[in-house]
Parts: structure tokens; C-alpha cells; sequence
């Protein structure tokens, strides 16, 4: 288990102090900000930070623990991999809409179409 770090750390042990030495090319300036500029949002504490746990903890199960504890014996390669893919897939299915569903603003145009009959 640890044999497999040592490649790594040995390419960083050559790579990372001649590129302390690299000088910096970006003057520092006004438009220089050490901090996101969404960060000042009020929906990042309210609702950012409350949810990118979850979100990012559902994608990790599915990734990491269902197919370690759901126990397929036929093809678990293959089930581990559909696991993935649902997971994926459902993120980018919600994407579209969760942008019609932003507080405070009509749905985008391209949600015309839904629901059905309207």
C-alpha cells in the first residue's frame, strides 16, 4: 500500500523546488483577488455550503461504497461501472433543472417545453 505513493513522491522531490525558483509573471494589481468572487454571495453560506456536502458525499458512495458493499457476483465490474454512470448521469439530468428551478427567476427559455402540455 505505501510502495505505490513512492513514484510520486519522488517526482515531486524533483519537480517542486526548481519551480519555487520559476519567477512570477503576473503583476500584482487591483484586479489580483486572492478570494472568489462569489464568496460575498449571500446564497453561498445559505445555500452553497449546506449542500456541496451532500452532493459531492452521494457521488462518492456511489463511486466508492456501493459496489464494495452491494455485493454483485455476476459481472461486478460492470454493475460498479453502471453505478457510475447513474450517478453521472443523474448530475447532469438535474443541472438543466436546477437553473429553472433559481429563486426568484422565470424558468430559462430552453425549459419550454416542461411540463408536458404547457
Amino acid at each position: 500500500m505505501v510502495t505505490a505513493y513512492l513514484p510520486h513522491l519522488l517526482i515531486m522531490a524533483v519537480a517542486v523546488p526548481p519551480a519555487w525558483r520559476v519567477p512570477e509573471t503576473r503583476r500584482p494589481g487591483p484586479a489580483t483577488r486572492l478570494r472568489p468572487a462569489g464568496l460575498g454571495h449571500p446564497l453561498f453560506g445559505r445555500v452553497l455550503v449546506p449542500t456541496a456536502v451532500w452532493i459531492f458525499t452521494s457521488a462518492t458512495a456511489a463511486f466508492a461504497l456501493l459496489p464494495a458493499v452491494l455485493r454483485v457476483h455476476h459481472l461486478p465490474l460492470a454493475y460498479a461501472g453502471a453505478l457510475c454512470a447513474v450517478t453521472l448521469g443523474a448530475g447532469i439530468a438535474v443541472q438543466r433543472a436546477a437553473r429553472a428551478l433559481r429563486p426568484g427567476r422565470r424558468p430559462a427559455r430552453a425549459w419550454r417545453w416542461w411540463p408536458p402540455g404547457s
